[in-house]
């Protein structure tokens, strides 16, 4: 199985951390804390799963990696150039991968996966989810 060791998690910053190994860490827990709390461990899972693949985003890519060269930069940027200062946020990329899991569950799964960073109501502070619209 290709693990991907090109797409990275954490930057080199934070340990440098693959997707794979973050999902798969996460997955684990997420599954022990859910028979331990007698939560349903298959949702548990997937939620671990899904939570931070919109990581693999390029542009989310791009900035935690260093030594990406100047050409590639320069392409992905080119690409995304009509969009002014556009920043991914990883939590709704990852919601593009939704319909690789059971549809029953998505309400479950996108509530985990949305606000797993930050509150998806509108806040004082303007950082909810609901706030980027």
């Amino acid at each position: 199985m290709n693990t991907h060791p090109d797409i990275l998690a954490k930057s080199e910053q934070y340990g440098k951390v693959t997707l794979y190994e973050h999902l798969a860490q996460v997955a684990l827990v997420a599954e022990k804390i859910a028979l331990e709390i007698n939560l349903d461990t298959q949702i548990a899972k997937h939620g671990a799963l899904l939570h931070d693949i919109g990581k693999t985003h390029p542009l989310f890519q791009m900035s935690l990696k260093e030594t990406t060269n100047t050409r590639s930069k320069s392409l992905i940027k080119s690409f995304y150039a009509d969009i002014h200062d556009f920043h991914p946020r990883h939590e709704l990329s990852s919601l593009c991968f939704l319909s690789l899991f059971p549809e029953k569950e998505w309400p479950q799964l996108i509530d985990m996966v949305v606000a797993h960073h930050k509150s998806i109501h509108n806040d004082k502070r303007k950082r909810g989810i609901l706030d980027l619209t």
